[in-house]
């Protein structure tokens, strides 16, 4: 990217706990910056409800096998007898001369598998639905030839074989020093590398991450498809254009080391380059009739908190780590490939989602 700048959203394939983070990231990527990529469990299953109405029988009956086999409490008797009543199917179907009692039993087989298609088709309908997610469908695309969508959806390699521990090395060593990618995380981060804001940095040699509020919105979950657009386009004169303008910092940041001695340098350097345009973030915000309307209709739920933060290359690949999306030994090669190319210790933006419960007030007077 020359001139966008993306978000990076990762985490693994299997359903978490994290999945409602992940779909507050994925809804706040897609609201203000130009364009972001996520893999993850509801983004998995948003793949698969994007194509399922293009697929074969067979192929949504291979989808569904896979993710009954996947599931820790599967009946693997009740796997095995689905498997054989569909080889059933596919011999019977280059069956010549079939006797009557096989085509009445061919064609109760097929209509148990079709409405075993229906239902899962169904599940992932409910999922969908569930995470809140049918609305941002249509802005988002797991094809690579869609470059006019804004939302990217992959699926992160599972790291079973040799070639998919490899596309995870690659993926990681080239995202990680990309200027033009910035990882985006949830607030838990705060766990494993210590917050300091920028103006409070006191030369501590801790494992930290500077941070820097930029802007917070209520909860989006409810906005419509349309709406989506509409904030998306508002946002692109302010929000959008300066995720875009954090680029080239990133690029001088290649050039620094992210230590005691430095960080006064890079607090200098990000805060001459964003003084400019980080003042109209949280203005632009609050003066969007339909962000408006939004808090106002919402006011007891969640706040969402974007920050802004700095680190080393080594402290933003220990988080993947540390959320167990990549083991430690993927984590060691992954360190070897970006010390070789470029140095572990060079300074790294990206993004955290800080979310905060609103509680409602209560009148003690009653």
């Amino acid at each position: 990217m020359d001139d966008i700048v993306g978000l990076l959203i990762i985490d693994t394939q299997a359903p978490s706990s994290r999945d409602n983070e992940n779909v507050r990231l994925l809804w706040s990527a897609a609201l203000f910056v130009s364009c972001c990529s996520i893999s993850s469990f509801p983004t998995s299953v948003a793949m698969m409800y994007l194509v399922f109405d293009t697929l074969s029988e067979h192929q949504k009956f291979d989808l569904y096998l896979k993710k009954l086999k996947q599931s820790a409490d599967a009946d693997q008797e009740q796997v095995s007898e689905l498997e054989k009543g569909y080889q059933f199917i596919l011999k019977m179907k280059k069956t010549k001369g079939k006797s009557k009692q096989q085509i009445v039993l061919q064609m109760q087989m097929e209509n148990i598998f079709k409405q075993i298609n229906n239902d899962y088709k169904a599940w992932i309908a409910e999922i969908i639905e569930k995470l809140s997610l049918i609305e941002l469908l249509p802005h988002a695309t797991d094809s690579e030839l869609e470059n006019e969508k804004p939302i990217s959806l992959w699926r992160l390699p599972q790291n079973s074989g040799l070639d998919e521990a490899k596309k995870i090395i690659d993926l990681f060593t080239l995202s990680i020093p990309n200027c033009g990618t910035m990882p985006f995380f949830y607030e838990n981060i705060k766990n494993f590398i210590a917050p300091v804001e920028l103006n409070k940095y006191d030369g501590s040699t801790k494992k930290i991450m500077l941070t820097d509020f930029l802007f917070e919105f209520s909860e989006p979950l409810s906005l419509t498809t349309m709406q989506v657009h509409i904030v998306r386009d508002a946002m692109s004169k302010n929000i959008h254009r300066f995720f875009n303008e954090l680029e080239p910092i990133a690029n001088e940041f290649l050039e620094i080391p992210f230590t005691p001695d430095t960080i006064p340098t890079i607090v200098s350097l990000y805060k001459e380059r964003t003084q400019e345009l980080k003042p109209t973030l949280q203005k632009a915000i609050d003066e969007n009739e339909i962000m408006q309307q939004l808090a106002v209709a919402n006011p007891k739920t969640v706040t969402y908190k974007i920050w802004l933060a700095i680190s080393s290359f080594e402290n933003v690949l220990s988080l993947y780590k540390n959320n167990e999306i990549i083991e430690a030994n993927t984590e060691q090669y992954i360190k070897e490939e970006i010390e070789k190319k470029h140095g572990l210790n060079k300074t790294k933006i990206f993004l955290f989602l800080e979310p905060i419960i609103n509680t409602p007030k209560t009148d003690d007077s009653v």
